[in-house]
């Protein structure tokens, strides 16, 4: 699940920012971890992890709002003739993360294996767009908004995990706002989760 925190790290959405408000069972996180590199610090269990990973998170908006292209400032339109079945942002990033892990047993054995890391994660944007979904007549409308709504494109993140064996809770918690400075609010997005494959 993905969401974000005010400056005062609530989830309160600062006034006159309603649209932002989110539906947090539907808001959907998923991270694939494509290379890994690990650099031993001690016997194994000990080690520094990196590698490169695509991260996409669907924002679901909770009301009947469609955000607006090519503005200076991040901003939405309540649409009074369609009611959405669904309406959001979706982001995708380039990761970076950069994690000291510990490992009970040498780093890849997973079995009987307890493991903490923490770390930071850099993320490059790569896209961003808009979508609702509803119904006209029985016939179904999904359009789609390509644009970076004033999105940061870079984005440094907080990453804490821990698991055994092959189950890991994860968290990250964005060091830097969500919008560009001065085109949007102060809003830090986060993730938490599980992985079932472990590290």
């Amino acid at each position: 699940i993905n969401g974000y925190f005010n400056a005062d790290n609530k989830l309160d959405i600062p006034a006159g920012y309603d649209f932002l408000e989110l539906n947090y069972p539907h808001s959907i996180n998923i991270s694939l971890n494509c290379i890994e590199k690990k650099v031993p610090l001690w016997k194994e269990h000990i080690n520094l992890v990196t590698g490169l990973g695509l991260d996409f998170s669907n924002y679901r908006f909770e009301k009947n709002y469609r955000l607006l292209p090519d503005s200076g400032f991040i901003t939405a339109l309540y649409d009074s003739v369609n009611t959405f079945k669904k309406t959001k942002l979706y982001t995708a990033y380039l990761n970076l993360p950069l994690l000291l892990q510990f490992d009970s047993n040498p780093f890849g054995k997973h079995k009987n294996t307890v493991h903490f890391s923490a770390g930071v994660v850099g993320g490059l944007r790569l896209g961003s767009h808009a979508k609702q979904v509803y119904f006209v007549n029985s016939d179904k409308n999904n359009p789609k908004t390509r644009d970076n709504f004033n999105l940061n494109p870079f984005r440094y993140s907080a990453m804490f995990r821990v698991g055994y064996g092959k189950v890991d809770l994860y968290a990250s918690y964005a060091l830097n706002t969500m919008f560009k400075k001065n085109e949007g609010p102060m809003l830090y997005p986060f993730t938490v989760g599980i992985t079932l494959i472990g590290l």
